[in-house]
């Protein structure tokens, strides 16, 4: 996995400008999507194409955008894609979404121990991205298969009910929503009912809408995400040389340097690792927007809503006033798959719905220490910020100004809590990480299980809060 197996046309290019042909490879079949992505809104359009056609375009062109970028590793997106159409077909649906989800792991879980063992420090651009998508892809849509078939309506929960699926899809409609070409490179996931809609065209249907000539142009949205995406690449090729992660693993900044100094260096170099996912997600949601996909509707001023196939909310990621609508707002796509599949499928086991899904979400990510230093760490942030408003923010609501001081510390908390969780996952290496959490004692560790086990049981002993004055 450590021998580049995609197309070699663009290497002069790519030694030319200094960028990696992977890279470089990624960047022009982005750029070939947003272009298709044009032609299909105005040339397949529902109304002039038949479903069929738009499910073959789509697949199509992302198959061979996959195998431009990575040849003849594309089997592996092949033997995910026909195992899991077959268990569909042929196995009963009571048992047919835990056989697919099993296949799937398994199969993700044996390409990240061999990307764990043979993957080099110049390459990282490889199929287990695109697998990693389409294992969320077929997952969720065996699942929505199985509320659709085999579950009694009123045991769903709202949530479960608006992505139930009733039919199994054919062939082309399979293989269209698995490779379309929009997303099939960098995600974001899309549910099988919201492309369904998209294909047909009745993501459209609104009273607003009445017919083609009024649906809402894309174009000033995509050239703003296109704009933004070109920024976001910009600032990180000119600033991430200058701090790297494999700084924070040396043995100076270990032991010599003091704990204000590293702080501010991970958080420098956490911020801009960042905005190579803003790049590439801002630029991928510019493309499904460009063909029709991602209209949400109209907000409460009448303006076309963008945002269903978003991944990322930059704003509401860095300006979170808690680390729960932080983590909420960063790859939008894979926590909604994560709910789908495990938080709204946990309803006995109310105490483990959070870490089951962080755990999830860590193997789902590969087998890097770093990921499950990571993603632990959140699972008690998360618990521990819930814990915090329901006990304490109460007390911050009498009056404007103690919302304000209450909303300004939950900020900054939120700030700190990002660097604390985020750094092992970008470090990869267990021990550096801990090495790190050692210096400052595992202070943010403690405070939060603290807040989890002492609030509920202080609390009965404090003044009950005045009523609220501001929400």
């Amino acid at each position: 996995m450590d021998e580049y197996t995609g197309a070699k046309l663009l290497k002069p290019v790519s030694d030319h400008v200094g960028v990696s042909v992977d890279r470089l490879n990624f960047l022009v079949c982005q750029i070939i999507a947003l272009c298709s992505a044009f032609f299909m809104r105005k040339y397949l359009h529902p109304s002039k194409t038949s479903s069929n056609v738009r499910h073959a375009f789509c697949g199509g062109m992302g198959l061979a955008l996959s195998y431009f970028c990575f040849g003849k590793d594309i089997i592996h997106l092949f033997l995910i894609s026909i195992s899991s159409f077959l268990i569909m077909k042929m196995s009963s649906p009571k048992v047919m979404q835990s056989a697919v989800f099993l296949t799937c792991m398994g199969y993700l879980t044996i390409m990240h121990v061999q990307r764990l063992i043979h993957s080099t420090a110049n390459y990282s651009l490889d199929i287990t991205g695109p697998l990693m998508v389409m294992v969320q892809r077929v997952t969720g849509l065996a699942f929505s298969l199985y509320d659709g078939l085999a579950c009694n309506m009123d045991s769903l929960s709202t949530y479960r009910k608006k992505y139930l699926t009733k039919k199994q899809p054919s062939f082309i409609e399979y293989h269209g929503y698995l490779f379309q070409f929009q997303t099939i490179l960098t995600g974001p996931n899309i549910l099988f009912q919201d492309y369904v809609r998209f294909i047909d065209g009745t993501n459209f249907r609104h009273p607003k809408i009445k017919d083609i000539e009024s649906e809402p142009p894309a174009l000033k949205i995509v050239l703003k995400k296109v704009t933004i995406s070109v920024l976001c690449a910009v600032f990180y090729l000119l600033t991430s040389g200058h701090f790297t992660i494999s700084t924070a693993k040396g043995r100076e900044f270990m032991y010599e340097w003091n704990l204000l100094h590293q702080f501010c260096y991970l958080l420098t170099v956490t911020s801009l690792t960042r905005f190579m996912y803003y790049y590439a997600w801002i630029l991928a949601e510019a493309i499904c927007n460009a063909s029709g996909l991602g209209f949400n509707g109209f907000d409460e001023s009448g303006n076309a809503k963008w945002d269903l196939a978003s991944n990322i909310d930059i704003l509401r990621f860095e300006f979170s006033d808690n680390i729960r609508n932080a983590i909420n707002s960063w790859n939008t796509g894979t926590n909604i798959w994560l709910r789908f599949l495990v938080y709204e499928r946990m309803e006995n086991y109310e105490k483990y719905k959070t870490l089951s899904t962080f755990l999830l979400s860590a193997v789902w990510h590969g087998f890097y220490p770093g990921y499950y230093l990571c993603f632990t760490t959140a699972a008690l942030f998360v618990s521990a910020a819930r814990t915090a408003r329901k006990f304490i923010r109460p007390y911050f609501l009498v009056n404007k100004r103690l919302k304000m001081a209450y909303d300004l510390l939950t900020i900054v908390l939120a700030r700190v809590s990002i660097v604390y969780l985020s750094f092992p996952f970008i470090m990869l290496e267990f021990w550096p990480s801990l090495i790190i959490y050692r210096r400052v004692w595992f202070s943010v560790h403690i405070a939060a299980l603290t807040m989890i086990i002492a609030l509920p049981s202080i609390h009965k002993y404090l003044p009950r809060p005045a009523a609220p004055v501001v929400n």
